[in-house]
């Protein structure tokens, strides 16, 4: 069975939850996290959750500047996406406190 959209981007929201995180931590974190009778989603299915989490206003997305060393914030697309790290914004962590009750 596949993986249901609210339910990777629920994935998504916990990857992010407590820190800042990098894609390939998310997709690694993310496709660890899948039941044994779902089928493990795919890097690109991830990625989209991603783009349509930052869309929503659930996550923000920043790049790391170069001097001095700091995440800064950044414009996700799908040429980007791969090389951002994300964090949960306020918004999205009501929604996991809402999902976890």
């Amino acid at each position: 069975m596949a993986c249901q959209k609210d339910d990777l981007k629920f994935m998504v929201l916990e990857a992010v939850s407590n820190d800042f995180e990098e894609f390939e931590t998310i997709v690694k974190d993310v496709q660890s996290w899948t039941s044994p009778n779902t089928e493990v989603p795919s890097e690109e299915l991830i990625e989209s959750a991603i783009m349509g989490a930052v869309a929503d206003g659930d996550i923000e997305a920043h790049m790391l500047s170069a001097a001095p060393a700091e995440l800064v914030p950044a414009t996700v697309s799908p040429e980007t996406v791969r090389s951002l790290w994300f964090y949960v914004t306020e918004r999205g962590k009501e929604r996991v406190r809402q999902a976890a009750s």
